[in-house]
């Protein structure tokens, strides 16, 4: 969470996973990375029908591509902190402030550079979407479309569903030390996200579902052509969908 004040009213910035599904898992933590804006991550280990399904959430830096490309080491560090089931994605979504230069033309690329001039920001960089494809699949690889949907007002692809390659693997070795980065995994939405008390909420019973009793994670995959989306009127970012399913053992 991140309190923000503007003249007399106070603003609570954060991320949330909502699920019609138990939540049997979930921690969090703030990231800070090079003293810019606090932002934050959420996962949650959810039991859907066909297994266990680990979610993440996160909104990252908006102006440095570096800031952001650290700001995912951390939470890389972050998720080897946890326990099982948390310690591993299945889906990583939110808005990342990235684009993917292939998404647009070359026309396209230098208006874009010419408005992030103007609001005293870099260039368009894939650097962010290239360090993610490493692990996961972009959702919008299910697509059936060609042309990119922008997904925010400002017409670009920035906000994104990843997910896990089915490559076996937990996670990539990360350049960041947790504990050098100087990142303490502060309390967050209330709950204290250290080992110790990550475990215990594991082992406890949450959404009415019991830890010792917990399905398996399998290997989830895109369906194919099931990316969409979705605009909306209520926010300056439309809704990003995609369908998941079982892989074939």
């Amino acid at each position: 969470y991140q309190r923000r004040v503007h003249g007399d009213a106070t603003h609570l910035l954060s991320n949330a996973l909502l699920s019609r599904f138990p939540i049997v898992a979930a921690a969090g933590c703030q990231v800070s990375y090079c003293h810019v804006e606090p932002r934050s991550v959420v996962v949650a280990a959810i039991a859907v029908p066909g297994g266990l399904l680990r979610v993440a959430c996160t909104h990252l830096d908006v102006r440095r591509e570096a800031i952001r490309l650290g700001q995912l080491k951390i939470i890389d560090g972050f998720l080897k902190t946890l326990p099982e089931p948390l310690n591993c994605v299945d889906a990583f979504c939110g808005d990342f402030n990235a684009v993917r230069e292939a998404d647009y033309s070359r026309e396209m690329l230098e208006k874009m550079t010419k408005q992030r001039a103007s609001c005293s920001l870099e260039p368009p960089s894939s650097r962010v979407h290239e360090y993610m494809s490493e692990r996961f699949l972009d959702g919008r690889s299910a697509s059936s479309a060609t042309k990119c949907t922008p997904t925010c007002r400002f017409n670009t692809r920035i906000d994104y569903v990843w997910v896990r390659k089915a490559t076996p693997g937990v996670l990539p070795s990360s350049t960041i030390d947790p504990a050098a980065s100087g990142s303490t995994f502060p309390t967050f939405g209330g709950m204290q996200t250290g080992i110790a008390n990550v475990t215990d909420r594991v082992c406890g019973t949450v959404g009415g579902v019991s830890a010792s009793g917990l399905p398996t994670a399998p290997v989830w995959s895109l369906v194919s052509k099931s990316y969409r989306v979705v605009q909306t009127k209520a926010s300056d970012h439309n809704v990003v969908m995609v369908a998941l399913e079982k892989s074939p053992q």
